[in-house]
């Protein structure tokens, strides 16, 4: 165990660190009072709202796959989503859908990306060849 105030190593068997004097059983109490008064994560407004908002637009996204900016935007709204609302809820299992259908398309964007920069130069040069 470590003192938080002085940050040396407390030997075991003893109750008062001998560096800085502090006290085990107050820092102890002190940490688990701090544990158990920590609140669960509950869902906020604006976290409910960015994501249904991320997941509306990566759903849109996937027809206009060509539109690098929707899934940006889909996975920044779908990220703060799934922050901002609580485990378990629909809103964040909607927002962590969200966020694997951006990436997904995402993903098939930079695909798509280099499929058709490849075939250019593949026939720019089949063409020098042949001509």
């Amino acid at each position: 165990m470590w003192c938080p105030k002085c940050k040396e190593e407390l030997m075991d068997g003893t109750r008062i660190w001998p560096f800085c004097g502090a006290d085990i059983a107050a820092v102890l109490a002190a940490r688990t009072t701090k544990s158990q008064t920590q609140k669960p994560t509950v869902n906020t407004k604006n976290g409910a709202r960015c994501a249904l908002a991320g997941f509306i637009l990566s759903i849109i996204s996937i027809p206009l796959c060509f539109t690098f900016i929707l899934q940006i935007a889909a996975l920044i709204l779908s990220y703060i989503g799934f922050k901002h609302t609580a485990p378990g809820n629909r809103m964040h299992e909607l927002a962590k859908t969200g966020k694997k259908i951006a990436l997904a398309v995402l993903a098939f964007f930079i695909l798509d990306v280099i499929v058709i920069v490849g075939s250019y130069y593949f026939w720019k040069g089949a063409f020098a060849v042949w001509g």
